[in-house]
């Protein structure tokens, strides 16, 4: 199965400045913390309304002062991670744009990059946090997987991922909307849109009890071992282009379904 994210840890972090970790990373008019193991000026560019970011999947950077242990851990990541953050129990809406440039990597692999996750903050006596929907694109088959993590196993709980085959990224633009109340009681959702069209949806529990905020993430994230194997493959680079990121409270609840749809994209 695919592995969900490396949890987040709560110990505090210092890194060199601009190195792995940017803490007030403006794009779009809001704040984010950007982190990569490529380095975060050579890997998440700003062009106008477009966030380039590239995974790197041959370098691992180490400055000094940081404490993250990715590249020990042999993960490879370059994302940003929105610094709004909601309540469980909210009806909520996140909304991006994401474009691949190439299909290329290992299509034997399932779905590996993780592209888009929400997940709670650790903190509160709750030192890792395993997210709870994740979802993942193989980058040669251009497969989307959904993850929901029901347990928080990354903090020693049980282990209830869902797990679910949703499509694929098409060519070009592809436009995506999260609606969900993140909640452990059966009054939870969530329904995936990609242009338009409702690709996923599951209805009850969906996360696992906490009090934490929820925080966003996009980039690209491949976990936690994995990259020995592809780079063993020659495992390519691989970039995502992003725009239109925004969250928010969602009014229409578990009825929103969007008010338009773009043409149909080509495998």
């Amino acid at each position: 199965p695919v592995p969900t994210a490396t949890p987040t840890s709560s110990i505090s972090m210092t890194f060199s400045p601009g190195a792995s970790l940017v803490i007030d990373f403006q794009f779009g008019g809001n704040t984010y913390e950007a982190i990569s193991t490529g380095g975060v000026n050579r890997t998440i560019i700003k062009t106008g309304s477009t966030l380039k970011i590239i995974v790197d999947s041959t370098n691992c950077f180490t400055p000094a002062g940081d404490t993250s242990n990715d590249c020990p851990r042999d993960i490879r990541r370059s994302q940003i991670r929105s610094d709004q953050t909601f309540s469980i129990g909210q009806d909520l809406r996140y909304n991006f744009t994401v474009q691949k440039e190439f299909n290329h990597g290992d299509a034997d692999q399932g779905g590996y990059i993780n592209f888009f996750e929400i997940k709670p903050i650790p903190g509160g006596g709750v030192s890792n946090t395993c997210p709870t929907a994740v979802l993942y694109v193989n980058p040669a088959s251009n497969k989307l997987t959904v993850i929901q993590s029901l347990g928080n196993h990354c903090n020693g709980g049980a282990q209830q991922d869902v797990m679910q085959d949703i499509g694929t990224m098409k060519q070009g633009k592809n436009d995506f909307q999260v609606v969900t109340k993140q909640t452990p009681g059966g009054d939870g959702y969530i329904k995936v849109f990609q242009n338009g069209v409702l690709i996923y949806q599951r209805n009850g529990k969906s996360s696992y009890d906490h009090s934490r905020p929820i925080q966003f993430w996009v980039g690209g994230y491949i976990c936690c071992g994995k990259i020995n194997d592809l780079l063993s493959n020659g495992e390519p680079d691989h970039t995502f282009l992003f725009e239109n990121l925004s969250s928010a409270v969602e009014t229409a609840g578990q009825s929103y379904t969007p008010t338009w749809k773009l043409a149909p994209l080509a495998n």
